[in-house]
C-alpha cells in the first residue's frame, strides 16, 4: 500500500494535468437516500480513476427526474446532449431503464441499477449488452423463485406485490410476470402501486391478502419503510423481501438473497467507468453482479405475526433476532444463578427438611432422661352379688391416679443422647455436602449452557461461511477454473454444517433444562445469561496475585499444600465422617459399660377413688379411698447369652470401619483438591495458547480461502483450514469457561465457593495464605 501511494503521489507530480473526464448522474428523483448513494458512487469514481483521469462532477450534470419515466427520458436527454459529458451514470431503476431502452446512446451510458434483464426485456448478448455505449449492473433477481420459495415457506393463496407506481407504469412485464409465476402456483397476485406514503400503501393492499411481496420502494423513506413494515406486522401479514437480508434486517420476514452491498455495487459501476474511460467498448463489458443465495429469517417478526417456521427453515435459513426481548428482564448471571439455587432447589430444601427432622431424635433422647408425668381415668363395674360379697368392694367404682418416672441413671440414654447429637451433627454436614454439589452443579450447568449458546453462535458462523464457500466453488465453476464436483462437495458441507447447528440448538434448549431443573424453575422457561470472564467479580480468579502464585511452581507448590490443608479441615465429606466418628465411639463406650453398670429409675404415683354406687361389701377398718406408692427400680443383666459381648465387638469393627473410611476420603479430598488445581493451571494457560491458536487458524483460512478464489489452491486445502480453524475457534471460545469450571472444582473439593464471600473474607484467605507461604519458606533449607 506505500509503494503504491508513494507510486501515484509520483505519478501525480510527473503528470499534474491529467485528462478531464465529466461524470453525469441521472437519478430517478428526489428521495432520502438520492444524495447519499450518489455521494458514494462518486467517491467510488474518483478513487477508481484517481491518477489516471481528472474526473469532474458539475452540479448542472447531476440531475435528479421527478419519478416518472418521461421525466427520466427527459433527463437523460439532457445530459447525453451536453458538449461536456464524457459518460453518464444512470443511477436508479427507472434510469437504469430508460437508459436500456433508448433507440440510441450517443455516449457512454452505464445502468447502475437493473434488477432484472429480463422481464425489462433490456438487450444481452455474450453476457453483455451487446448494444452501443451501453453497459449495465445486471442484479438478476429471480421473481419467479422468490415467489417459489416464499410459498413453500408460507401457505397462502392471496398475495398483494407492492412496486413503486413509476416502475410499475415504465415496466409492465413485472406484472405479467408475477401474474404467471403466481397461476403456477395456485396464488391470486395483486399489484400494489406505491409512492411515498406507507399509509396510502397500506389502505391499497386488499382486505383478503395473505401475504406480501416487498418490491422495489425508492421513493420511501426510512421512517415510512418503517411504517410500512409495522402497518404489515400489525396485520399479521407475512412479507418477502426484493432486495434481500438488508430489509429482512429493517423488519420483512424472509428473502432469498443477501443484502445488496451498495458499496460493492458502487465499486462495479466505478470500475466499468474506467473500463470505458479506458476505450474499452461498453456493449462488451460483463453485466452480471453476483450476489449469491441464501434465505433470511426475521424471528422477530415471526413471533409478532404468529408464524412457526419449520424445523427445515430454521436450519436452512440465517436467523435474525432469533432471541426474543425480554423486557425490563436482567439477565440471570453466573453469581446469581448459584445464589438463586443455594435458596430453591428440591434437593437441598429436601436436606434441610432431614435435618430440621433430625432435631427430633435430640429431643426425644433427651426425654428419656426427664420426669414422665401419668394420669389415669378408670370405672369399674362388677356384678352385684360379687361386690355384696367381697368386703371393700362396689357394684360401681370410679377413680383416677397419676404417676411420675423418672430414669436416675441410664447409661443407654445418656449414650443415645449424645450419639443422637453426633448424628444431627452428621445429618448438618450431609446437607452442607448437598449444598456444595448444588451449588457446583449450578455453576457447571451455567457454564454448559454459555459453551452451548457459544457452540451454537460458532457453528452459525461456519454455516454462513460454509454457504459463502459454496457461492465461491459456483463462481469458480462459472469461469472454468473448477468442476461440478466442487460445487458437490460444498453442497454436502452445507447439509453435514446445517446438522451440526441443529444439533448445537438443541445442545443449548437441553442445557438450559437442566440449569432450569436446579433452579427449580419451568423447565423450558427462556434462560437469558451473562458471559462470564476472568473479571468475574465475586470469584478469587479476579484478582492477579491468585496468577502469580500459580504462574510460579515453587509458589504453585505451596499453594496447593496450603488449599490441601484448608479443605481437609473444612469439607464436610470429613466433619460428617467425624460425627459418625463420635458417635461409633460413644456406642462403644456404652456397650462396654453395660457389663457394669445398672440402669436405676423412680416411679411414684397416687390413686384417688371419687366414686362408689350400686351393691358394696362390708367396708375394711382403716382404709379409705386414697393410695400413694413410691418406689426405686435397680436393674442389671446378669447373663445375656453373649448379647453385650456382640454389641462392644460389633461398635468396636464399626469404629475401626469408620477411621479407615475417614482416612480414604481425606485421600480422595487431596487427590480431588491436586488434580483440579493442576488442571486449573493448565486451563489458565490454555486461555492465551488457544487464543493465539484461533488468530493464526482464522489468518490462515483467510489466505487460503483468497487462493482458492483466485485457483491457487484446492478445495482440500480449504476444508483443512477451515476446520481446523473451527476447531481453534470452539477451543478458544470455550477456554475461559473450562478455566472458571476448573476453579469451581477446586472450591467444591475445598468446601470454599467464593459466591459466598465477602471481599474481606477473601482478603482474608489471602492473608493466611501468605503467613502460610512465609512460614513454608522460613522452612525450606538453604
Amino acid at each position: 500500500m506505500v509503494l503504491v501511494a508513494v507510486y501515484a503521489q509520483s505519478i501525480a507530480q510527473t503528470k499534474p494535468d491529467l485528462p478531464v473526464k465529466y461524470v453525469a448522474v441521472v437519478m430517478d428523483g428526489p428521495s432520502e437516500r438520492a444524495d447519499a448513494i450518489r455521494a458514494l458512487f462518486l467517491e467510488e469514481i474518483r478513487t477508481v480513476n484517481r491518477g489516471e483521469f481528472d474526473i469532474r462532477t458539475p452540479d448542472d450534470l447531476q440531475i435528479k427526474a421527478d419519478w416518472t419515466f418521461p421525466g427520466v427520458r427527459k433527463a437523460l436527454d439532457r445530459v447525453l446532449s451536453d458538449k461536456r459529458t464524457d459518460i453518464v451514470v444512470a443511477l436508479g431503476l427507472l434510469a437504469s431503464h430508460a437508459a436500456a431502452h433508448r433507440a440510441n446512446l450517443p455516449k457512454p451510458v452505464i445502468g447502475a441499477i437493473v434488477p432484472e434483464r429480463k422481464i425489462q426485456n433490456i438487450s444481452y448478448k455474450d453476457g453483455a449488452s451487446g448494444k452501443t455505449n451501453l453497459s449495465y449492473v445486471s442484479l438478476d433477481v429471480d421473481i419467479p423463485r422468490d415467489l417459489k420459495v416464499f410459498h413453500e415457506t408460507v401457505s397462502f393463496s392471496r398475495l398483494a406485490f407492492l412496486l413503486d407506481a413509476a416502475f410499475a407504469d415504465a415496466i409492465p412485464g413485472v406484472q405479467k410476470e408475477v401474474t404467471r409465476a403466481g397461476h403456477e402456483l395456485g396464488i391470486v397476485a395483486t399489484q400494489v402501486a406505491v409512492g411515498s406514503s406507507a399509509t396510502e400503501t397500506l389502505q391499497a393492499i386488499p382486505a383478503d391478502t395473505q401475504a406480501v411481496y416487498v418490491g422495489p420502494l425508492p421513493r420511501l423513506s426510512s421512517q415510512e419503510f418503517e411504517k410500512l413494515v409495522a402497518g404489515l406486522i400489525d396485520r399479521r401479514l407475512p412479507s418477502f423481501a426484493f432486495f434481500g437480508k438488508s430489509d429482512v434486517e429493517r423488519g420483512v420476514l424472509l428473502s432469498a438473497a443477501p443484502a445488496l452491498e451498495m458499496d460493492r455495487l458502487a465499486r462495479r459501476a466505478a470500475l466499468n467507468v474506467r473500463r470505458i474511460l479506458l476505450d474499452e467498448d461498453p456493449a462488451t463489458i460483463p453485466v452480471a453482479f453476483a450476489r449469491g443465495e441464501g434465505l433470511t429469517l426475521n424471528m422477530r417478526t415471526a413471533r409478532a405475526i404468529g408464524f412457526s417456521p419449520k424445523w427445515q427453515l430454521l436450519t436452512s435459513a440465517e436467523l435474525l433476532f432469533e432471541e426474543p426481548q425480554v423486557q425490563e428482564v436482567e439477565p440471570l448471571t453466573f453469581s446469581a444463578a448459584v445464589q438463586q439455587a443455594v435458596k430453591v432447589n428440591l434437593r437441598l430444601r429436601i436436606a434441610q427438611v432431614n435435618v430440621s427432622a433430625g432435631k427430633e431424635n435430640i429431643r426425644q433422647a433427651r426425654s428419656v432422661l426427664l420426669p414422665q408425668f401419668g394420669l389415669t381415668g378408670q370405672g369399674i363395674q362388677i356384678e352385684e352379688d360379687d361386690a355384696a360379697a367381697v368386703p371393700g368392694r362396689s357394684e360401681r367404682t370410679t377413680s383416677g391416679s397419676i404417676s411420675l418416672d423418672q430414669v436416675l441413671y441410664s447409661e443407654p440414654a445418656w449414650a443415645n443422647l449424645e450419639i443422637q447429637k453426633q448424628l444431627q451433627n452428621a445429618r448438618e454436614n450431609d446437607r452442607d455436602l448437598v449444598q456444595l454439589d448444588i451449588v457446583l452443579e449450578t455453576a457447571q450447568a451455567y457454564l454448559n449452557v454459555l459453551r452451548a449458546k457459544t457452540n451454537e453462535r460458532i457453528q452459525k458462523d461456519n454455516l454462513r461461511l460454509t454457504r459463502s464457500n459454496l457461492e465461491l466453488a459456483k463462481a469458480r465453476r462459472r469461469i472454468g477454473t473448477a468442476g461440478p464436483s466442487e460445487v458437490f462437495r460444498w453442497q454436502s458441507q452445507v447439509a453435514d454444517a446445517q446438522r451440526v447447528t441443529v444439533e448445537s440448538q438443541a445442545l443449548v434448549r437441553v442445557t438450559e433444562i437442566e440449569l432450569n431443573r436446579l433452579l427449580n424453575r419451568p423447565l423450558e422457561q427462556a434462560v437469558v445469561t451473562a458471559e462470564v470472564g476472568l473479571e468475574e467479580p465475586n470469584l478469587v480468579s479476579s484478582q492477579q496475585r491468585l496468577y502469580d502464585i500459580i504462574d510460579n511452581p515453587a509458589h504453585f507448590q505451596i499453594l496447593r499444600d496450603f488449599v490441601v490443608e484448608d479443605g481437609i479441615a473444612a469439607v464436610p465429606e470429613l466433619r460428617r465422617l467425624d460425627a459418625l466418628i463420635r458417635a461409633q465411639d460413644r456406642t462403644l463406650v456404652s456397650a462396654k459399660r453395660a457389663f457394669w453398670q445398672p440402669t436405676l429409675n423412680l416411679r411414684a404415683d397416687r390413686t384417688e377413688i371419687f366414686d362408689r354406687s350400686g351393691a358394696q361389701g362390708p367396708p375394711l377398718p382403716g382404709i379409705d379411698d386414697s393410695e400413694s406408692t413410691i418406689g426405686l427400680q435397680l436393674s442389671f443383666p446378669l447373663f445375656t447369652s453373649g448379647s453385650r459381648s456382640a454389641q462392644k465387638v460389633q461398635a468396636s469393627e464399626q469404629l475401626i470401619g469408620l477411621r479407615l473410611q475417614y482416612q480414604a476420603v481425606a485421600e480422595g479430598v487431596e487427590q480431588r483438591i491436586r488434580s483440579a488445581l493442576f488442571r486449573t493451571r493448565s486451563a489458565r494457560t490454555a486461555i492465551r495458547l488457544t487464543r493465539e491458536a484461533a488468530s493464526a487458524a482464522r489468518s490462515n483460512l483467510d489466505v487460503v480461502r483468497d487462493a482458492y478464489s483466485r485457483g491457487t489452491v484446492s478445495i482440500l486445502d480449504l476444508l483443512d483450514a477451515q476446520n481446523s480453524a473451527l476447531i481453534a475457534e470452539l477451543r478458544a471460545a470455550t477456554s475461559v469457561y473450562d478455566f472458571v469450571s476448573d476453579l469451581m472444582e477446586v472450591e467444591r473439593a475445598a468446601a470454599r465457593f467464593d459466591f459466598f464471600l465477602t471481599p474481606q473474607d477473601q482478603q482474608d484467605w489471602f492473608t493466611r495464605l501468605e503467613t502460610y507461604m512465609a512460614e513454608r519458606s522460613k522452612s525450606v533449607p538453604k
